[in-house]
């Protein structure tokens, strides 16, 4: 038998990272939904004489600014999960807190970034 069998901790690891995947494929569906089923051309700039902004114009900003996000985050939450299954008795617990630390690792270096734009460097 040539099979690859998987050992416990391998399989630790693959459980942490899928839970980690799921808990971000929360955000995306609510962005899909969003998106394709809410009617966002209910707002017309047809009376506007300057400028106007749509919800259709809104939920495009929304789609340029959330994707990135979510990427980085994903991918720094799956970094973590293999290290945190090692770590914790449950693997949906270390791809749950994976997520979570992907996430707000992912905020707090996009809060310095906008901080660090900020600052006047004289």
């Amino acid at each position: 038998m040539s099979g690859y069998v998987d050992g416990p901790e391998e399989r630790k690891r693959r459980v942490a990272s899928r839970t980690a995947a799921v808990w971000y494929a929360v955000p995306v569906a609510a962005l899909l939904v969003n998106a394709y089923v809410v009617p966002w051309n209910s707002t017309s700039c047809d009376d506007e004489p300057g400028f106007c902004v749509t919800r259709h114009d809104l939920m495009g900003i929304l789609v340029m600014v959330t994707v990135p996000f979510l990427i980085v985050s994903l991918a720094v939450a799956l970094g973590l999960a293999g290290r945190l299954a090692r770590r914790f008795v449950s693997p949906v617990a270390a791809g749950t807190v994976a997520a979570l630390c992907g996430f707000t690792v992912t905020a707090g270096a996009a809060l310095l970034l906008y901080a660090g734009h900020r600052v006047e460097l004289y």
